[in-house]
Formats: structure tokens, C-alpha cells, sequence
């Protein structure tokens, strides 16, 4: 088995929306938050799951980890789970926004998969649409891609 640990990006302001989209419930007052959603599609395919969060944000029964660069957004979330997974001893961190509604399980699978099949000496896996974008927020890291996001959030 792949060993990796799992962060649902959650740590942003919702500026556009106005409130904190990761609390919504698609489905009506009994559906899961998204947060609780996308919790619940990484706990089966890593061995840790968190949630990445801003400076004195919190969520109730969540393991938070908060931001350590000094920057803004989920490249904030996906370097500070990385800083956590390596002093965990877990090689890679399936990163996972909080508002993707039609991610699934079988899609989480095929990418943990690419990752298993991947060269070591790559930094993340991603799934890339037709135009050649790469989804950043739905892939994995290896923990060795720190200080790249380091350098970039350095470089504005």
C-alpha cells in the first residue's frame, strides 16, 4: 500500500461567496458539509487526514494543520501538510480542495494509483485535462517538494 497522508484544503476566506463554503451542505440540512464530504473520500486511501486551515481558524472534530508561510492560499495548505507528513515519516500528501462536489472515490483511486507508478524523483502527481491545465488542488506531493513551494511563495 501507497503510505500517504491526506489534507482537505479548507483554510480560505470564501471572499466571493461570503461565508465559508466549506460548511455548505449540497443536498438539504442532513447532506454532509463539503468539508465532511471531502474528509470522508480521503480516509479510506490515506493512513492520516487533516485539514488545512489559516492562522486561528478551526473545525470542530478535525485535525487541523494551520499555515506556517507567511503567504496566502492553498499553496500555504499543501506546504504545511507537507511540513507535517515528513515529521510524520509519510512520504506524500494526497492534497484535496474542500469544494470539488463531484470528486469521487474512483477518481481519488486512479490518482493514488499514477502516484504508485510514478519515478521517485517526481514531486507531484496531478491529473492534467485536455487543454494540458493540471489540477493542483486534487494530486499529490511527495514531501521532497517543500522547499519548492518555499521558493515560490518567496518569489510572490
Amino acid at each position: 500500500m501507497v503510505r500517504i497522508a491526506g489534507v482537505v484544503l479548507a483554510g480560505g476566506r470564501s471572499r466571493r461567496m461570503g461565508r465559508d463554503k466549506s460548511l455548505l451542505r449540497l443536498g438539504g440540512d442532513t447532506a454532509p458539509t463539503l468539508l465532511e464530504r471531502s474528509v470522508a473520500l480521503l480516509r479510506p486511501l490515506c493512513e492520516q487526514v487533516w485539514v488545512s486551515c489559516r492562522a486561528g481558524q478551526t473545525y470542530a472534530r478535525q485535525n487541523c494543520v494551520p499555515d506556517l508561510l507567511p503567504a496566502s492560499g492553498p499553496i500555504c495548505g499543501v506546504h504545511a501538510a507537507l511540513v507535517r507528513a515528513r515529521a510524520e515519516g509519510i512520504p506524500a500528501v494526497l492534497a484535496l480542495s474542500c469544494d470539488l462536489p463531484l470528486m469521487h472515490t474512483g477518481m481519488l483511486r486512479r490518482l493514488v494509483a499514477a502516484f504508485a507508478a510514478s519515478p521517485r524523483q517526481s514531486l507531484m502527481t496531478a491529473f492534467m485535462a485536455p487543454n494540458g491545465w493540471t489540477e493542483s488542488l486534487a494530486a499529490i506531493y511527495r514531501v521532497e517538494a517543500a522547499p519548492f513551494l518555499e521558493a515560490a511563495v518567496a518569489r510572490g
